[in-house]
């Protein structure tokens, strides 16, 4: 629309929406190495379908944009083009689960491997597209908060990555890992209760792994 100026909530709308892209990237992952490991896999088949098509639907907004949601088409050819690669990693990554999610199991190698080489590719375009948007909104002077929007969602898609990336460690886990990353904790002047709780977490679920 011609002299349109996009608002200020519909560009932390559109922006915190290719955020959570980043998020369910992993999530996704997640729950496929979960059913992988035979861990509860009817419940984390049905919330991997329930992921997949929040990721589908949400990449349709921003391909289209929805006004009624506040949500912006792409503001430029860089974020369209960003989107036209994310669409195409999506396919395949898309299909690949879709194929393998009702018969994958702790021995099938070769469908864990491509799943955690894809979910990253996924990621990648993910992050890629918020930080366009980020950088589009600040030429068009938008008060987005962006920082705050960035920081929220990589704590949360790091912890989502955490989680995931324990899932393929073999069982005992390496221990190398772990001392790496209690010493990376610490060297922290206030290590956050969320970073030792997110440590808390994964050490249960090593453990509860090495007890299979």
């Amino acid at each position: 629309m011609v002299g349109y100026r996009s608002s200020d909530a519909e560009w932390f709308t559109t922006i915190e929406l290719a955020g959570a892209q980043c998020a369910l990237s992993q999530e996704m992952a997640r729950r496929f190495f979960l059913v992988a490991s035979d861990l509860q896999p009817e419940l984390n088949r049905l919330k991997l379908r329930s992921s997949m098509s929040s990721f589908a639907a949400a990449l349709q907004q921003l391909l289209l944009g929805d006004a009624a949601m506040q949500i912006l088409a792409p503001p430029n050819e860089e974020v369209q083009r960003a989107l036209e690669l994310l669409q195409n990693d999506w396919n395949g990554f898309q299909a690949y689960l879709t194929d393998h999610i009702d018969s994958v199991n702790q021995d099938d190698s070769i469908a864990i491997a491509t799943v955690a080489e894809q979910n990253l590719q996924v990621l990648s375009r993910s992050e890629q597209l918020m930080q366009l948007l980020s950088e589009a909104s600040h030429r068009a002077g938008a008060s987005t908060k962006g920082l705050l929007v960035d920081i929220a969602t990589r704590q949360k898609t790091l912890i989502l990555r955490f989680s995931k990336e324990v899932l393929l460690m073999p069982s005992p886990a390496p221990g190398q890992f772990w001392e790496k990353w209690r010493i990376s904790l610490r060297r922290h002047r206030r290590p956050s209760s969320l970073a030792w709780t997110v440590w808390d977490c994964l050490s249960w679920i090593r453990c509860a792994q090495c007890d299979r």
